[in-house]
């Protein structure tokens, strides 16, 4: 179970806590993402990864790990600034956002926290489950109680208190939050909130690294954490991510402390994670549960109506949806006026519409929780400046929602695969099967 990490500073939310209840809390375990598109030289070997899905997936990835040596500042005698010493430093780190990869393959924003950002912080204490809330204040704190929290959490300097924030939607909804607030120069103690509906997706762990990365710029050089002495799981993830943990007991709690710095094997561990995440984006693609082609057609010889066939005629492993306002059926199957009609989830979604039309069938498929698109229609950045405009605005879209996404102006996909068998084009032969029958 997915569970986050408990602060010491949060316990006063704890005051109502009866005695003999119990409240848990452990980092999410996960897989952080590459960092792609940014100037210095990538490694070798995954520099064409990152290339690939920053068109496959629509998706920079730009996280502060692997920039924060390059905005380490120098004085004439070559003696490293930290981050607290530099103002325009501090007003550079606050601005830097990126998305990342999660687990499962899908995508959130990360950022600095700001002060403005308390509202939305609240926000996501509020929507914490029972156990959740628990889990991180160790209590189940009031709505006053969490503003206070909230409030307490937002007011970072970035240096002695210092957040991020992963953000999903177009309105800049909070799923996820990490923090530390400093004990003394060296040391500070860590804390993460992670929405009931992204734990276990590798989220808390990303947020994990990158804050140790900040934390140590910033001359913080151990982080510390405090839960139940039952809460086991927390230590075994720390370690799980490379982290070389100490654990100490003392009155029914763990003292858990780690060093800043990454070693050798954490990089390890952490480079592990970001290729499990890209092969898991990419069964997002060809390895889906469910189906939605939007603009399907119940007219053969129209792209809408040859993709549509070609997903059943090849005989996918799995329920194929026709997205169609104007049509009740579609080759024999019911067809559903908008994806976020249809009644189960949706892996992946083909979009088959006029180009002025796609980015609203995108949204609704941002809505519906689809993680992968599929964009046939043209009319986009090979069309000129309005097109690229356009093209830009889904890319945005799909950022927003995590969602990754092949195309616009292609042919589909396809899964020869006979566990799968996914003819996502309008290509008018069937293609080739090249794995035996399973």
């Amino acid at each position: 179970m997915s569970k986050e990490h408990s602060s010491r500073d949060s316990r006063q939310l704890g005051k109502e806590k009866q005695s003999g209840e119990r409240g848990e809390g452990v980092i999410d375990a996960g897989f952080p993402a590459r960092v792609v598109n940014f100037p210095q030289p990538k490694r070798a070997g995954l520099a064409t990864i990152g290339t690939i899905f920053h068109f496959v997936a629509g998706t920079d990835v730009a996280l502060f790990s692997k920039r924060l040596p390059q905005l380490t500042m120098q004085n004439q005698i070559n003696e490293p600034k930290t981050i607290r010493e530099d103002a325009g430093l501090l007003a550079t780190l606050a601005q830097r956002s990126g998305d990342v990869v999660l687990r499962d393959g899908t995508t959130v924003r990360v950022r600095v926290m700001r002060p403005e950002d308390e509202p939305l912080l609240l926000s996501l204490f509020k929507s914490l489950s029972e156990e959740s809330r628990w889990r991180r204040f160790l209590s189940l704190s009031r709505d006053s109680a969490l503003a206070a929290e909230a409030h307490r959490e937002a007011c970072v300097d970035y240096c002695h208190t210092f957040g991020l924030i992963a953000l999903t939607g177009l309105e800049d909804h909070i799923v996820g939050h990490a923090f530390y607030t400093a004990i003394d120069d060296e040391r500070a103690e860590v804390a993460f909130a992670i929405a009931d509906d992204f734990q276990r997706r590798g989220l808390a762990t990303i947020l994990l690294g990158q804050l140790a990365e900040v934390a140590a710029a910033n001359s913080i050089q151990v982080f510390e954490a405090e839960t139940l002495a039952s809460n086991t799981g927390m230590v075994n993830v720390f370690r799980e991510s490379g982290f070389h943990t100490k654990v100490s007991v003392a009155a029914g709690e763990l003292h858990v402390s780690f060093p800043t710095s990454l070693t050798t094997e954490a990089i390890e561990k952490f480079e592990r994670r970001e290729s499990i995440a890209s092969v898991n984006a990419l069964k997002l693609f060809f390895n889906p549960r469910a189906v939605a082609v939007i603009g399907a057609s119940r007219k053969r010889g129209s792209i809408g109506g040859e993709i549509f066939h070609n997903l059943l005629s090849y005989g996918f492993q799995g329920p194929v949806y026709p997205i169609n306002p104007t049509a009740k059926v579609i080759q024999c199957v019911p067809a559903f006026a908008s994806v976020e009609d249809v009644p189960v989830a949706v892996d992946l979604a083909v979009i088959v519409v006029p180009a002025v039309h796609v980015l609203k069938a995108a949204e609704s498929c941002g809505k519906k929780g689809v993680k992968a698109l599929v964009v046939i229609s043209a009319g986009f950045s090979e069309t000129g400046t309005e097109g690229q405009a356009h093209q830009a605005e889904l890319l945005g879209i799909c950022r927003a929602y995590g969602m990754r996404l092949i195309g616009p102006n292609c042919m589909g996909i396809l899964n020869s695969d006979s566990a799968v068998k996914l003819d996502a084009t309008f290509a008018p032969s069937m293609p080739p099967q090249l794995w035996p029958s399973r």
